[in-house]
């Protein structure tokens, strides 16, 4: 393990080199992103819900691999890599049942660096999942930075089920806004 992919958690991690400072995140840049990804989600939500319709009435992909693949290598070089990994579609797995129940939506299989896919995954969580497992592929170990890097993968993309899944993961990542309690008079 260590030989074939655990020198992947000394690497430096993305904060160290990208241009990153913790003061530029506030409270209103979070509502902001709140406000962006809601917004983003209600303009997407048409197109993305009638491909993924489309795409069970014909029995065709809900998206192109290679479409987002061409989203996801520019931000994975980005990152710091200067090679180009070669990533293809989320396979079948022999581990699905335990998968599934513990909700696992993939994998990469550490001998044959394919990813493994869920087979309970929803449509809309299929292009940011293959973004996530890809990123590890190209040896970003950290499962903050994988989840970084196929958000960034997917709101890039042009097609609009991709881009809904990314914002969708940013939606659900970011804070919730606080509850307030209700004054009684």
């Amino acid at each position: 393990f260590e030989f074939g992919w655990g020198f992947n958690y000394d690497r430096a991690p993305v904060e160290m080199r990208l241009d990153y400072r913790a003061e530029r995140i506030t409270t209103g840049g979070v509502d902001t992103l709140r406000a962006r990804a809601m917004s983003e989600l209600n303009t997407l939500a048409p197109a993305a819900h009638a491909r993924e319709v489309y795409a069970s009435v014909h029995g065709t992909p809900e998206f192109s691999i290679q479409t987002l693949r061409e989203a996801w290598l520019p931000v994975v070089q980005r990152f710091g890599d200067t090679w180009t990994p070669h990533v293809g579609p989320g396979k079948p797995t022999l581990a699905d049942a335990f998968l599934v129940a513990t909700g696992t939506s993939g994998f990469i299989s550490p001998f044959t660096l394919e990813v493994q896919t869920a087979s309970d995954l929803l449509w809309f969580e299929k292009p940011f999942d293959l973004a996530h497992e890809w990123t590890h592929v190209a040896g970003f170990a950290r499962e903050d930075e994988a989840n970084y890097a196929a958000a960034l993968t997917c709101i890039r993309s042009k097609d609009p089920l991709i881009e809904y899944s990314g914002w969708l993961q940013i939606f659900l990542t970011v804070p919730p806004l606080p509850k307030y309690e209700k004054k009684m008079f």
